[in-house]
């Protein structure tokens, strides 16, 4: 459950059931009662993402690269594309480029890869966005009335879980040649 910071007590403290069952009660507009909790904590969302993904012969990728929500579940399919692209971009350099042109293969990582991090991070926040909608008339109109139409239609429904999945990303990307692994 995701609770805006102004709504939860001091920061530093650690949340309990009957504080957690309030707030869910006060976002959800329900009267939910809530058994026991196994593991209850905080944390906070950060979106942030480096500049470049490369300064001379130092590339990075996933994580150390990209940080966001993790609304959508999309982190590890980035963080695996963007190794698999960078795998590729230094084995087309290694074996197939010569020296002077191998530069211009490995700048193709960043220009691949760039787009689909702030693509990422824009998705992320706007999910985590529309969750933090808590309270308020506009947050239910949103999540009781408008999303049901928007998840219900099934065009927009198979452009989310495509763009979720990051499956047409691939296909954007130059291939990657496993035979050049041979």
């Amino acid at each position: 459950m995701v609770i805006p910071k102004e709504e939860t007590p001091g920061t530093g403290a650690e949340i309990d059931l009957a504080t957690f069952a309030t707030l869910a009660r006060a976002v959800s507009g329900l009267p939910l009662a809530l058994g026991e909790a196994t593991w209850l904590t905080r944390f906070t969302i950060h979106h942030r993402m480096v500049k470049r993904l490369r300064h001379g012969r130092v590339f990075l990728a996933g994580d150390a690269a990209h940080i966001h929500s993790p609304a959508g579940g999309q982190g590890m399919n980035t963080g695996i594309q963007d190794a698999l692209n960078l795998g590729a971009r230094l084995t087309e350099a290694l074996r197939r480029a010569g020296p002077d042109k191998a530069d211009a293969v490995l700048d193709r990582y960043a220009r691949d890869r760039l787009p689909v991090a702030r693509g990422v991070l824009r998705g992320t926040d706007l999910i985590s966005r529309v969750g933090l909608l808590a309270g308020g008339w506009w947050g239910r109109l949103l999540r009781r009335h408008i999303l049901p139409l928007v998840i219900g239609s099934p065009f927009l429904r198979r452009r989310i879980a495509l763009t979720l999945s990051q499956l047409p990303v691939s296909r954007q990307e130059r291939p990657v040649r496993l035979r050049a692994l041979d």
